[in-house]
């Protein structure tokens, strides 16, 4: 019998043994040169343990760029509600600069951050005084034959219980409580703020929903697999399996066409579509992951290295080993 403090001590010795044993039969070890990346981490380790920021989603907008052949522009401002600091962010579209054959990319540029005035401070809200989230204020759900779900929202005077703790929702209101107001709490930032995802108060930042952007575009997996079939498994690219079930199967979303194949109208109407794949390239890194809401997946961005304000890069996903057929198909591939 001995104590635990002995069996840590003991099994810490043999890790470093092992070590030492494993850098004795590697040592001359000729290592290859590495010409993929789909066996690595993200390079964004940590980015599942990243909080998402709020998104000030009725500033949020896509428009169509006309200076650019009417390709989508998408303006995102995000809200560091701990340190009371707006973000806006623009993504614009234009040839990749993943390779010549990339065809067009999104990319996303850090238009600055407004902070929140000294004099506005007071009206911050002390979360310990205000009452949690009542039940009534939380996602509701109706539900039809076949499935078939649609929003619910509530409306009324004094229907939570908590009206009181918000202020007057307007095109310009910031705040988990509505209690700010953009144009007379928030001013440009006079030390040029920088942006990370890691940073305290900031995340992931919600780039646009990918798919569904249609009824249609949400199937079975077995419909989606015969239309898969008809156009030659194009539209397996654009893919992306989620958890919920469709008529009691595997439902699969996606947005193309269902008499052509491509990618419909509304598809290229919004920015998610022309985001990149890193593919095998060890010179492009990822900063895009994908994650799904209720029967959605949208993209998110996770920015490690901080971006200045005027900054531009490239957003990139990384589809793992298997995107590999469809590199292959594409002309990428190893």
């Amino acid at each position: 019998v001995i104590t635990l403090q002995e069996a840590a001590e003991a099994v810490a010795s043999w890790r470093v043994k092992a070590n030492q044993t494993m850098d004795e039969g590697t040592r001359n070890v000729v290592r290859s040169p590495r010409t993929t990346r789909l066996d690595l981490r993200y390079s964004f380790v940590g980015s599942e343990r990243l909080r998402v920021m709020d998104n000030v989603f009725h500033m949020c907008k896509t428009t169509q760029d006309e200076n650019n052949g009417g390709l989508p522009m998408r303006t995102v401002i995000s809200y560091d509600g701990f340190n009371h600091v707006l973000y806006e962010f623009l993504i614009r579209i234009r040839d990749s600069d993943c390779g010549p054959h990339a065809g067009k990319g999104a990319f996303l540029t850090f238009k600055g951050a407004k902070v929140l005035k000294e004099s506005s401070r007071n009206k911050c809200k002390k979360f310990r005084k205000t009452p949690p989230n009542p039940q009534t204020r939380k996602s509701l759900k109706a539900l039809y034959p076949r499935d078939r779900g649609v929003s619910v929202t509530l409306h009324g005077d004094d229907l939570h219980g908590d009206e009181i703790h918000f202020g007057p929702k307007t095109d310009d209101s910031v705040g988990f409580w509505n209690e700010f107001s953009l144009i007379e709490d928030f001013q440009d930032s006079n030390d040029n703020i920088t942006f990370s995802s890691k940073f305290p108060g900031c995340g992931l930042v919600e780039l646009d929903r990918y798919a569904p952007l249609l009824p249609e575009d949400r199937k079975t997996d077995i419909v989606f697999s015969v239309k898969d079939f008809i156009f030659s498994f194009e539209p397996s690219s654009w893919r992306f399996d989620v958890s919920e079930e469709l008529n009691g199967c595997h439902q699969v979303v996606d947005f193309t066409d269902d008499t052509t194949g491509a990618p419909h109208i509304v598809a290229k109407s919004n920015v998610a579509m022309y985001v990149n794949e890193v593919g095998h390239n060890i010179d492009l890194v990822e900063n895009v992951c994908s994650l799904e809401k209720p029967r959605s997946v949208y993209y998110y961005a996770s920015i490690g290295t901080p971006m200045k304000k005027g900054e531009t890069v490239e957003l990139l996903v990384n589809y793992k080993e298997g995107y590999e057929s469809m590199r292959v198909r594409r002309g990428y591939g190893k």
